[in-house]
């Protein structure tokens, strides 16, 4: 009895000596802080809201045998954001289709990245463990908003050589009637031109995914546009888009005075659409269709000066002098709109806004950032030499004052 009351006397103190060195273990060995933001994270109500869930199919046209070996990735960026990390990403291994899914704020690959607004989701079944695609990857892609539930995303993309997505079945198309309202049928331009624009739902700026031009035959006229008059030939109508008919008058895409304009709401293969015309570019209200608040034709304006200290640096040949506008603290490839001078002198007024816009569908509005700068490259981007000034407005600013003031 007594050597079985040592026995555990000895067995105690070795077990409450272990559970010192593992608390002492824990102190010393704290957990990650990417462990630590996750389970926070994963405990608050607020943040698992911000999410979007759906589920995964295969298109009929993809080949099940390419799915062999594969992983799925899931990747999630802001619409109109085709380059750079992904706002969230993540990877899942083999997995069963169709198969349901979520990504959200939990996913985010950034500290501080915030997971709202609307978001493209591309899902990819990919071969070799690395993210970008490769050469027989199957990839699939919708739009959406934080909060949705329920999307679906067919994975119907092929990835071939050099990255390049395959589209697999027939082109997707929009096909329908453009009218114009009866109040502005004397308003038509002899010489117009018509074109068509499909930008997706919600973006602003940059190309759209496919642009179309037609001569002007009287209305009502038919129109069909399809993946076939895509700016890429790798992009597809997916999800919602927004059609945008405008009568231009000097064979220019860009929108300026005096264009009739209209734009509706729809979905890939629609047939038998109805598109109206309802709205002059750059035309007092009263004699524009829509709200106030849409057609406003919107501006900053100001004055353009050159610090005496670079005056020396201004090219005396080849001069080219951009101004362009861009939303405030964004990052972004395609600005707002610009403006491209060969001739200036200083003190410049300037006016900067709707009529300049890069794209069809950009509205001007909100705070901005308006850049100026003297190019010796021939590239809008900014590199080294070039001047530059800048300064935050907001649109409808007057008498903004930008000294161009930084040499690159």
């Amino acid at each position: 009895m007594n050597l079985f009351k040592s026995f555990l006397i000895m067995a105690f103190g070795f077990g409450f000596s272990f559970l010192l060195g593992c608390e002492k273990e824990l102190k010393e060995h704290p957990l990650p802080e990417s462990v630590k933001r996750r389970l926070e994270m994963a405990n608050d109500p607020e943040i698992q809201k911000k999410k979007i869930t759906g589920t995964i199919t295969l298109s009929a046209n993809v080949a099940k045998e390419n799915l062999q070996g594969t992983s799925l990735f899931i990747f999630a960026r802001p619409i109109g954001v085709t380059s750079g990390p992904p706002l969230a990403v993540k990877r899942l291994g083999p997995v069963n289709l169709p198969f349901e899914f979520s990504i959200g704020q939990m996913d985010t690959m950034l500290e501080g990245a915030d997971f709202s607004g609307q978001i493209t989701v591309t899902a990819r079944l990919d071969r070799d463990g690395i993210a970008g695609a490769g050469p027989g990857d199957i990839e699939g892609k919708i739009n959406a908003k934080v909060g949705d539930i329920g999307i679906q995303i067919s994975l119907n993309q092929v990835v071939g050589e050099n990255g390049v997505q395959k589209p697999e079945g027939p082109p997707q198309s929009v096909s329908g009637k453009i009218i114009i309202e009866p109040k502005l049928k004397n308003k038509i331009p002899e010489n117009g031109t018509l074109f068509v624009f499909v930008p997706p739902e919600g973006v602003e700026g940059g190309p759209p995914l496919a642009v179309k031009r037609m001569p002007l035959a009287g209305f009502p006229q038919n129109f069909t546009i399809s993946e076939k008059d895509a700016m890429r030939s790798t992009a597809r109508f997916e999800g919602n888009l927004t059609l945008t008919v405008r009568v231009d008058q000097d064979g220019d895409a860009r929108a300026a005075p005096g264009d009739i304009e209209g734009s509706v709401v729809t979905q890939a293969g629609v047939l038998g659409l109805e598109l109206v015309l309802n709205s002059v570019v750059g035309a007092p209200v009263a004699e524009r269709g829509g709200t106030p608040e849409m057609n406003e034709l919107k501006t900053i304006t100001g004055m353009i000066t050159l610090d005496p200290k670079i005056a020396g640096d201004v090219p005396a040949k080849n001069l080219r002098m951009f101004i362009i506008l861009r939303p405030k603290n964004q990052v972004s490839e395609v600005p707002l709109a610009v403006q491209l001078f060969s001739q200036v002198e200083f003190p410049m007024p300037f006016e900067i806004g709707q009529k300049d816009v890069m794209m069809p569908g950009t509205r001007v509005e909100g705070d901005v950032e308006v850049v100026v700068r003297i190019d010796r490259d021939g590239n809008a981007k900014s590199s080294l030499g070039d001047l530059e000034g800048e300064i935050d407005a907001v649109v409808g600013d007057k008498d903004v004052k930008i000294v161009l003031n930084k040499k690159v």
